[in-house]
This record gives structure tokens, C-alpha cells and sequence, in this order.
């Protein structure tokens, strides 16, 4: 098994929930369902955002290869010595030896019974109003507040950006 860092999340993934990862050329970014408390599902949806990202795999395997040296109850893995890394890099410079890519770390969040690997520069972490964008009518025009944890992918440097209040868009 391959040694891999925790960093931990300012909130609680529900670890049975799955973990969608979304990727494209301009975005990558993984949803899930979050807990209030043990067993109690939140009103918000966690997000976490990757900039950067340059390369992703996925599994669909309930045992993760990594290994850590401790366990929290909501965290991400950054994994410091990686054959993705390794690969994406050997790929660039061989392909494209004009635009050699440095300074990505890999990343990997776990779901239950699957996980996503992300190659990228570093993550923010925020929370989503579960009811944001649904219409209903007793939720239009709410305020909500999102927290955003911020992480470079340097081991240990992770802080928090503060609050971010946003309003809702009225409904169609």
C-alpha cells in the first residue's frame, strides 16, 4: 500500500453517500451529501473545487490502495509520491515539451464503494444550500452562507477563507 497524507474537511461527508466528480477542460469539481451529525443529513451538499486539474481517474472499489497514519472523520488524501503525477508529467514532456507542467499534487476523495483521483495545483472546500437552485418558493431570494476551506497541496497548509455570503436567484 502507498503512504498518503490526510488533510482534513472543516465539515462532515456522509461516508455512505457517493462522491460525483465532475471534469472537463475549465473544471473539476466533486459533490456530495454531508451530515449535521452523526447519521443526520445537512441542508447543505459539500463541494470541492480543484484548480488546475490536469488529469482524473476513478474506481469503483470499496478498499482504497493508500494507507495513513492517522483517521479523521471528513478528509481528503494527498498522496506525495504518485505514479499519476509521475505519468502526466513523463506524457507532457514527451508530447509537448513547450508546456512541461509542475506543482501538481494528487488528490484523492473517497466515497463509499468508490473514489476519484485529481491531479491539480490545490482545492477549495465549500458547502452548497441544498435548496439553491429548486423552486420553491418558501426558499427564493434566502440567504445562505458557504465556508471555504482553502488547500495549496503542501502538506499541513490548509486554512480557512472565511464566509462568503451569496443570494439565491429568484425563481423562473
Amino acid at each position: 500500500m502507498m503512504e498518503a497524507n490526510i488533510i482534513p474537511l472543516e465539515f462532515w461527508k456522509d461516508p455512505q453517500s457517493d462522491v460525483i466528480l465532475v471534469y472537463g477542460e475549465r473544471e473539476c469539481s466533486v459533490y456530495f451529501r454531508r451530515w449535521s451529525s452523526a447519521g443526520v443529513p445537512a441542508d447543505y451538499i459539500g463541494e470541492l473545487s480543484f484548480e488546475g486539474a490536469s488529469a482524473v481517474r476513478s474506481f469503483d472499489r470499496e478498499f482504497i490502495p493508500y494507507q495513513t497514519k492517522r483517521h479523521e472523520k471528513s478528509y481528503i488524501l494527498q498522496v506525495p509520491d504518485s505514479d499519476l503525477a509521475r505519468n502526466r508529467v513523463e506524457y507532457r514532456k514527451r508530447h509537448y515539451p513547450q508546456y512541461l507542467i509542475s506543482g501538481k499534487t494528487h488528490f484523492v476523495v473517497v466515497g463509499h464503494d468508490i473514489y476519484h483521483e485529481i491531479l491539480a495545483t490545490k482545492f477549495t472546500a465549500a458547502t452548497i444550500n441544498r435548496w439553491y437552485n429548486q423552486k420553491r418558493p418558501d426558499r427564493v431570494g434566502a440567504k445562505f452562507t458557504t465556508g471555504i476551506l482553502y488547500h495549496d497541496g503542501k502538506e499541513g497548509q490548509a486554512r480557512k477563507l472565511g464566509e462568503k455570503k451569496e443570494k439565491s436567484r429568484p425563481a423562473p
